[in-house]
């Protein structure tokens, strides 16, 4: 059996582009090749969620032996632009997004993280003897092997003996926790050549600022940056998003909804194949600041015509009137100043707010110009006031709805954040986004 594997040199496997482009738009690299296969890379989705990674690994079962499908041509494993370098495709499973706080700057996240790679031939020889044992063993099952804790731990160990495991970090993270006791490592092995499949559970905290403009219509991007950190192989891979996949839990938020993620490298060249970025995109639900702010500051703005309603000389009444309906709304602006940080600018709740306060201003200043007779107290000057006051809060607070539903889609740079990501099914728990389509995750048959 070992001697059947050392027979096997290079075989091409996985597909590569020639540059992912960096850029918040979708940007798709793709490269051609003969038959009914290419390979693609994309800042976008290439399609809707898919099932799980590993179930679609299971389904197009490329290292099986025998292989259960054919694939018209077998990309190279390699990178084009750098062909020393090996592709390292790393997906991301998302199990809770919890704890997005802009008060805190942070976002939290319960992950697991998948590194696949190709296990060269050269790299093969020279290995421990525990993986070469395991790509047996999987070569004679036609499947996988999974490695035990202690074979796991003698691979991290021989780091010097033939065999260098590459190792991505949360850049951007302030905490990060291993969930597992030790990472899992399984390893394919069959006709079409051999590859390592590294996993392991996180629970991350990362930094993050808010931009809050627009609250509470806003939409965050939540950024996760993963960077290559064992200096020994870093230049040795060409660190890509393969996909980000979501459990349901992860997707079934109070406050927020969740849209399609989207992933570019490092603008720097020099670290290009070393650093990459998932931006998470999610939009606040603003129902319940509609119901509890905005929609409660409108009553108690037309509670300010009931001053009105008392003679024209009882200045005292009505300006008791007006203030106090003015310290019930700056008790409300304190409210919602405790839910996001102190920014040096307004938000669009603010605004609403500051008009609906200068509003209720100015019917006291109304109420004061007739008592002095700046206003005319005639018999119809309270009704000549009402309309010009109704005339100006119709104004102020449509020409307020009217701003917020323009800067709102403009706001990831006029074409949205994406389709929201909506469990559609009871029985489904995970949706995949795949940005690269590998041909041991997407083999085709022959037409």
């Amino acid at each position: 059996m070992a001697a059947t594997l050392r027979k096997r040199r290079r075989s091409p496997m996985l597909g590569t582009p020639k540059h992912l482009v960096a850029g918040a738009a979708a940007t798709t690299v793709q490269v051609a090749v003969t038959g009914t296969t290419s390979y693609v890379e994309s800042s976008a989705p290439l399609g809707p969620p898919g099932d799980h990674l590993l179930n679609q690994l299971a389904n197009v079962s490329f290292f099986s032996t025998p292989a259960r499908r054919v694939v018209a041509k077998k990309p190279s494993s390699t990178s084009t632009t750098h062909p020393t370098r090996t592709k390292l495709y790393c997906a991301l499973s998302l199990y809770e997004i919890r704890n997005i706080s802009p008060v805190d700057e942070t976002f939290s996240v319960r992950l697991r993280l998948y590194l696949h790679w190709v296990l060269d031939d050269d790299v093969y020889d020279s290995a421990p003897a525990v993986l070469r044992r395991g790509a047996e063993a999987a070569y004679s099952s036609g499947d996988f092997h999974s490695f035990s804790t202690e074979d796991v731990k003698t691979l991290a160990s021989s780091q010097n003996a033939g065999l260098t495991l590459p190792r991505v970090v949360f850049f951007n993270a302030t905490e990060s926790h291993s969930l597992d006791e030790s990472p899992g490592i399984r390893i394919y092995s069959g006709e079409r050549g051999r590859a390592i499949l590294w996993n392991c559970g996180y629970s991350v905290t990362i930094k993050h600022h808010y931009e809050l403009e627009h609250f509470p219509f806003d939409q965050q991007r939540l950024q996760i940056e993963l960077r290559q950190d064992n200096s020994a192989c870093w230049d040795q891979f060409d660190l890509t998003i393969a996909a980000v996949q979501f459990h349901r839990n992860a997707l079934q938020l109070a406050e927020w909804g969740v849209h399609e993620p989207s992933v570019e490298r490092s603008g720097q060249s020099i670290i290009a194949h070393k650093a990459s970025t998932v931006t998470l995109r999610v939009s606040r639900l603003p129902l319940f600041y509609l119901y509890n702010v905005v929609g409660v500051m409108l009553m108690l703005s037309l509670l300010g015509f009931s001053a009105f309603s008392l003679p024209r000389g009882d200045l005292s009444d009505r300006l008791n009137i007006v203030l106090t309906l003015l310290l019930t709304t700056i008790a409300f602006k304190f409210v919602v100043s405790d839910t996001i940080p102190k920014v040096g600018y307004n938000t669009h709740l603010d605004v609403f707010i500051l008009l609906n306060m200068a509003f209720l201003f100015s019917i006291a200043c109304v109420c004061v110009a007739q008592d002095m007779g700046v206003v005319s107290g005639r018999s119809g000057g309270d009704r000549a006031a009402v309309s010009a006051l109704g005339v100006l809060f119709c104004a102020m607070n449509i020409g307020w709805g009217v701003r917020v539903a323009r800067c709102t889609p403009r706001q990831h740079g006029g074409g949205g954040p994406g389709r929201v990501l909506r469990p559609s099914d009871t029985k489904r728990n995970w949706y995949c986004c795949a940005f690269a389509n590998p041909a041991w995750l997407y083999a085709q048959k022959d037409a």
